[in-house]
């Protein structure tokens, strides 16, 4: 809706699919993985090497609400957009040892997008105190 001559962002919850996906961006990212093709030892080398960085992936990507919202670039140049990914603090948060957010919601993961292709991405916040 526009309001005053400006748009109002709106957060749009994501499907598990997508959860799942940004997840392994994540991973991805933590790992410097570029390599769709892993094998298993790769896979069984990347858990191993940091268990509670996945249990806090797991957390913060798979449980409790995660939606996204999307800002178009100023300027009005609409091949480019920054998606912001917003985890809101719920009940399944509240007893979490790698969620230390227990009283408002935080953006957890920034993404670049040009033409829906990601070109940067990078996490928003601290994943553990």
């Amino acid at each position: 809706s526009v309001q005053g001559g400006s748009k109002k962002a709106v957060d749009v919850a994501l499907k598990k699919s997508d959860r799942r996906h940004l997840r392994q961006r994540a991973v991805s990212y933590f790992w410097n993985d570029q390599d769709d093709d892993d094998t298993e030892e790769d896979a069984a080398r990347t858990s191993s090497s940091s268990p509670s960085l996945h249990a806090a992936l797991d957390e913060i990507f798979l449980k409790g609400n995660l939606s996204s919202r999307s800002l178009p670039a100023p300027g009005g140049n609409k091949a480019w957009t920054m998606v912001l990914y917003l985890k809101t603090k719920d009940s399944t948060t509240t007893d979490s040892q790698y969620w230390p957010y227990k009283t408002s919601s935080q953006f957890v993961w920034m993404a670049l997008q040009e033409k829906n292709r990601v070109v940067h991405e990078t996490p928003t916040v601290a994943l553990w105190g």
